[in-house]
């Protein structure tokens, strides 16, 4: 359980600095470098890159936020509910990130490489968090049988 831990761990961490790096551009104005596509401007200043006011990167920030410490939480707690909770909050940011990803392809006909690497995140993230949830009980009982 404990290296599922720490991959989840890992992922939320490229998340969230993914998610801060396009905040931190936001805010300065200077745009992001398109490291791979040439995409990223059209998708970060289109209609679609803020919702309720607030760029989507930084929406991306409070969700990657609420996955660390809820994942911290779940492991060192052995909460099987908080673990429950951020697979739910997952697989919510797993459809947003479905339906970003139909806006890039379909709808602005541009790719963004750091919105790519969130679906990615994101995709990992929610198998990852399946497959702790699964364990979760099988680990804990074994621990309190041999007792």
């Amino acid at each position: 359980m404990k290296n599922i831990a720490v991959f989840i761990l890992f992922l939320t961490l490229i998340g969230l600095l993914d998610a801060g790096y396009l905040v931190w551009e936001h805010y300065t104005g200077a745009g992001p470098a398109c490291l791979i596509l040439k995409g990223c401007d059209a998708v970060l200043t289109s209609e679609y890159a803020a919702m309720f006011g607030l760029p989507v990167s930084l929406w991306g920030m409070i969700y990657y936020t609420a996955i660390l410490f809820l994942t911290l939480f779940s492991f060192l707690e052995k909460s099987r509910r908080a673990l429950g909770l951020t697979a739910i909050i997952v697989f919510a940011g797993f459809l947003f990130s479905a339906y970003f990803l139909y806006l890039q392809f379909f709808i602005l006909k541009a790719i963004c490489f750091y919105c790519l690497i969130s679906a990615g995140v994101t995709f990992f993230l929610l198998i990852s968090l399946l497959f702790a949830f699964r364990r979760f009980d099988y680990n804990f009982q074994k621990v309190a049988l041999s007792r």
